[in-house]
């Protein structure tokens, strides 16, 4: 069990990417952040919304 730390607001949406080596968290703080998750470490943090994310998907 890890704890994941990068929003600075509560988490809306999580998905896991296929083969779930990495996760895609969605945040009021109108990020959107792609994890490692095996290490926990930030791969990408998507910043730019104008407002809360509060859905995602991977496809």
């Amino acid at each position: 069990l890890k704890v994941l730390e990068g929003h600075s607001k509560m988490v809306r949406a999580v998905a896991f990417f296929p083969y779930g080596r990495r996760l895609l968290s969605a945040s009021n703080d109108e990020t959107m952040i792609i994890w490692d998750v095996e290490s926990g470490e930030v791969e990408k943090k998507v910043a730019g919304h104008t407002d809360s994310v509060n859905s995602i998907a991977i496809a």
